[in-house]
């Protein structure tokens, strides 16, 4: 699960409303795109779902936008033996997570151990 932590320029987040896709059950510190997809693999996230929502024609879900100025914090969910400042990995299936895999748009800036479950912070 993704948490944002702070705006390295002092801002404040800026919350929004985004459509849901039918189906998707959208869960707490998850990416997004704009048009409700899930953010994962190495597509840019627009937004972090701040509640839990079952998806459907007309509902919305509330979420803060991305922004390249915020640092997130995420537990790794494989392991990040090799993992350097700067790596770029790609974001898991379910958009809770990142994967051990370069070519991504989580730009990895503290790292603060490399097993399972070892907590990072990125920025996109």
């Amino acid at each position: 699960m993704f948490k944002y932590l702070k705006n390295e320029r002092g801002g404040t987040p800026s919350y929004n409303t985004v459509l849901t896709k039918n189906g998707v059950n959208y869960k707490r510190g998850m990416l997004i795109t704009a048009s409700g997809d899930i953010a994962t693999g190495s597509t840019e996230p627009d937004y972090l779902v701040t509640e839990e929502v079952t998806g459907g024609e007309g509902i919305t879900v509330c979420a803060i936008a991305v922004s390249h100025d915020d640092i997130y914090t995420v537990e790794l969910t494989a392991s990040g033996e090799g993992l350097n400042h700067g790596d770029k990995l790609t974001l898991s299936d379910d958009g809770l997570g990142v994967t051990s895999q370069t070519g991504g748009t989580a730009k990895v800036i503290w790292i603060n151990g490399t097993e399972i479950g070892s907590e990072i912070y990125v920025k996109f």
